[in-house]
């Protein structure tokens, strides 16, 4: 299985950072979809969040899998024995940013990567004013 978040537009950039647009219209829906992302993942609460890599990661895990991620490209997919029989239990997945893996990601990337999860997870569940 292979989910794909693909941008709707082409536009040159100059690196990484410039790259990354999280989506901005991010409503209850789409923060339930990353809350019940996140606990499948890391069995962490959201009070920590924003912490060291493991906490960043299973963060950028979760916006890929809820759809957060506008640009570049994200996909998730599933890798591993499949042939001989084994069972799901034998596969891994795999998160990717533009085509890059996580797993390829220096820990700087992925920290950098999740605070900016992070900051639009914040702002979208912030109580408006009254």
């Amino acid at each position: 299985m292979t989910t794909k978040n693909t941008p709707t537009k082409e536009k040159k950039v100059e690196g990484w950072q410039d790259a990354f647009r999280l989506r901005q219209d991010l409503l209850q829906p789409d923060v339930y979809a990353f809350e019940k992302a996140i606990q499948k993942l890391g069995g962490f609460t959201l009070s920590i969040i924003g912490g060291g890599t493991v906490q960043a990661t299973h963060v950028l895990q979760a916006a890929i899998e809820a759809g957060w991620i506008a640009e570049p490209e994200t996909e998730v997919g599933e890798f591993g024995p499949s042939s001989n029989g084994s069972g799901p239990a034998d596969k891994e997945k795999r998160y990717f940013i533009g085509g890059k893996g996580l797993h390829e990601m220096t820990a700087g990337e992925v920290i950098w990567y999740g605070s900016k999860v992070t900051e639009a997870y914040k702002d979208a569940v912030d109580i408006p004013p009254n």
